[in-house]
């Protein structure tokens, strides 16, 4: 094989292995679904107090919800945290912990549970209503936040 013959045939790699990275791409895109802003910021386990406190220096509150398959109450509760998370989407960190799953790490918290962490705490046990609840959001955040402004119009 000659000179030329071995950088047309290096060539052709090059360019095949471009291709096939494109494809690759473009496979892996379609099939790992875009994540929402509000899905960014729900996890499914419970998160260290070093990793919760990134999200704190940043003015972003962390609110934990117990809860177990198990539960009779949680049915009612799950539509007030989805709701939260929707509507503080990149403002608020959930985490959704299964206290059967995570038995070591949620001892002491009964389903349902909403634990808030930012510039204090809170812990709300019972009367689940997704008003004051957002209304204890907004008084957890170091900083004002657009999602606790009152519009006047």
């Amino acid at each position: 094989m000659n000179s030329d013959s071995k950088k047309q045939l290096m060539a052709l790699f090059i360019v095949s292995m471009f291709v096939i990275s494109g494809v690759a791409f473009a496979v892996i895109s379609a099939i790992a679904p875009e994540q929402s802003p509000e899905q960014k910021y729900v996890v499914n386990t419970p998160l260290s107090d070093s990793e919760e406190a990134y999200y704190l220096q940043r003015n972003i509150v962390v609110m934990r919800y117990y809860y177990s398959p198990s539960c009779i109450d949680c049915p009612s509760v799950d539509p007030i945290v989805d709701s939260i998370a929707s509507h503080f989407a990149g403002q608020v960190l959930v985490e959704k912990i299964d206290v059967e799953q995570y038995a070591n790490e949620t001892e002491g918290f009964t389903p349902p549970t909403i634990y808030l962490k930012g510039k204090s705490t809170k812990e709300i046990t019972e009367n689940f209503n997704v008003n004051s609840i957002f209304l204890d959001i907004c008084e957890m955040f170091f900083n004002t936040v657009d999602a606790c402004a009152i519009s006047t119009s």
